[in-house]
């Protein structure tokens, strides 16, 4: 098969901020293994910017993350994904390519976690598959509850009772 380019341009990927511990195991005959990883507690917030012809992907991803991590690594990683689109892409085109842009930076976190821990004491920690359309559906109802909460209170105002000159004209 012959792939194509898709119009879906990765200009840049920087991290910009990146927070790491290593936690001593009070056990030191535990055995870490993926599947002691798999239980770390996860987070993973998003914002996606336009930047004139650019778009930003801006990511904070947490692993192990608390005031009371499990043993092994604590991870914050902040970074972000610059996007452009091919010349000549329509703008109906654009709109469709927001999921894309979330996985790819999700996968650049990835490999940048994968990297940095395999010099470190339990060997490289590999971020599990998540369910993105789950992801993305969380960051909807984030959103739409954001926008309930800042939009401004319908404000009722009282029924006045009208004074007995008013009330003896009408009846």
């Amino acid at each position: 098969m012959k792939p194509v380019k898709s119009p879906l341009i990765l200009s840049d990927f920087s991290v910009l901020e990146c927070s790491y511990a290593f936690i001593v195991p009070k056990n030191s005959n535990e055995d870490f293994s993926q599947a002691t990883f798999d239980e770390y507690p996860l987070n993973i917030d998003y914002t996606i910017s336009e930047l004139g012809d650019f778009v930003r992907v801006f990511m904070d991803f947490e692993i192990n993350y608390s005031d009371e991590p499990m043993d092994g690594y604590k991870f914050n990683v902040v970074a972000a994904s610059i996007f452009r689109f091919a010349e000549g892409t329509a703008e109906e085109e654009k709109g469709g390519w927001s999921n894309s842009m979330v996985s790819i930076t999700i996968n650049n976190i990835r490999s940048f976690i994968m990297n940095f821990t395999g010099g470190c004491p339990l060997g490289r920690y590999v971020f599990p598959s998540i369910d993105l359309n789950e992801l993305v559906e969380q960051k909807r109802k984030s959103i739409d509850n954001l926008k309930k909460l800042a939009a401004p209170k319908k404000v009722v105002k009282p029924a006045l009772k009208p004074t007995r000159k008013q009330a003896q004209r009408r009846g």
